[in-house]
């Protein structure tokens, strides 16, 4: 099933609704929160760990001005694909993985977020390596961060925080790869490219964010946070 494509800008007046903690039922602890947002028609729970509030889905919605693309092969622009363009496979119906989007999404995502839900962001560099180090660097984070499916390694996690990191892939120029890695966008450029948080590096023991993807051609998924 295709995803739903909204153009039509009015749709999303409110649509960004952020729900306290008494409006969602009350708190939970051990990192779990009630809290949800709303893209579009996309729901997507958050959970607070440290000082931070992060989405525990990948975001899987085509915003306006951002194009939903089954076939060209090297776009240049806001263009978003599921992996190897399969949504039965891939989406929410699927193995719900959410969307792979090009760099050039994150003008139009961040306009999004500053009108609609403030104080959310797209995570820089900064923001994963907080969140990595809190739950014991890159050697140990990872089955604490990452969900119970997926990864190969899945019945070993633990998934401390209900963030539930998952394997993605990502889009690599005009072909499709990595599905056993999670590549996540930062909002942090380094040089002529931009930096994406890895997880599961080194057979699944590591979360780095020391590499780059291009800003043109690569497509990686996302995921928001923002202050507690």
């Amino acid at each position: 099933m295709e995803p739903t494509i909204y153009n039509k800008p009015s749709i999303y007046k409110g649509a960004g609704v952020y729900k306290t903690g008494a409006e969602g039922g009350g708190g939970g602890g051990g990192g779990l929160q009630p809290d949800e947002i709303v893209i579009g028609e996309q729901v997507l729970g958050t959970t607070q760990i440290n000082d931070q509030i992060w989405t525990t889905k990948n975001f899987d919605f085509v915003l306006p001005g951002i194009t939903y693309n089954n076939g060209e092969t090297y776009p240049i622009g806001p263009h978003c694909w599921y992996y190897n363009r399969d949504s039965s496979t891939y989406g929410i119906y699927g193995q719900n993985r959410g969307m792979l989007y090009t760099y050039h999404t994150q003008a139009i995502i961040k306009a999004y977020l500053e009108e609609y839900l403030p104080g959310w962001r797209i995570p820089t560099k900064s923001d994963f390596d907080k969140l990595i180090s809190f739950a014991g660097g890159k050697n140990n984070s990872m089955p604490k961060l990452c969900a119970k499916r997926l990864w190969a390694n899945a019945s070993s996690f633990t998934d401390d925080f209900n963030l539930s990191l998952i394997p993605t892939g990502r889009r690599d120029d005009d072909h499709y790869d990595g599905l056993a890695t999670g590549f996540y966008w930062t909002s942090t450029k380094a040089g002529m490219n931009y930096i994406t948080c890895r997880v599961g590096e080194q057979n699944e023991t590591e979360i780095l964010t020391t590499y780059t993807q291009d800003e043109y051609y690569d497509a990686c998924a996302y995921r928001f946070v923002k202050d507690a």
